[in-house]
């Protein structure tokens, strides 16, 4: 990790039925020793490699605009290695994949990271690594809450189902 001035950590939880997803990251500034965590919610997402990949963006847009070098990471083998062959000068072509179609907004944001000496790294999920585990915790949390209040809202009533 000291390798680099930013160390980032992302995971998402996502609901089909509900067409919600939360994500969750972690940034280290490894040269002061900052922590920043952050949550982001999302409707209308339909599968959970979209709600992986918004996190990932959510994250990278909270970078300082000269972060100097960076690692992200996260338990989407595909969205890393997508991400890795996009910002290497490929077109977002993964193994496990297809081709990843980027909207533009997400292109402007791969195009400032490709200024950057930036990294992207698949961190195996469950399996106990720490930061890893706390974004994957964090999204699921958020996800629930999300959830509890879209049914609170459609039936007027308290929420006692538990998800």
């Amino acid at each position: 990790m000291a390798d680099y001035n930013y160390t980032v950590y992302t995971d998402a939880s996502h609901n089909a039925q509900h067409q919600m997803a939360a994500s969750a990251f972690v940034i280290i500034n490894n040269l002061t020793g900052k922590i920043e965590q952050g949550k982001v919610n999302f409707t209308n997402v339909g599968t959970p490699n979209m709600a992986e990949r918004l996190g990932v963006f959510a994250a990278l847009e909270k970078l300082p605009k000269k972060p100097g070098s960076i690692i992200v990471y996260c338990d989407n083998q595909g969205l890393m290695s997508s991400l890795e062959s996009f910002t290497a000068g490929g077109f977002g072509v993964s193994k496990k994949s297809k081709k990843l179609d980027f909207s533009e907004e997400e292109i402007q944001i791969l195009k400032k990271t490709k200024s950057r000496n930036i990294q992207f790294s698949w961190v195996k999920g469950h399996n106990g690594t720490t930061l890893n585990e706390v974004c994957d915790k964090q999204a699921r949390q958020e996800l629930r809450k999300m959830i509890a209040t879209k049914l609170q809202k459609e039936d007027g009533l308290e929420c006692l189902q538990v998800y």
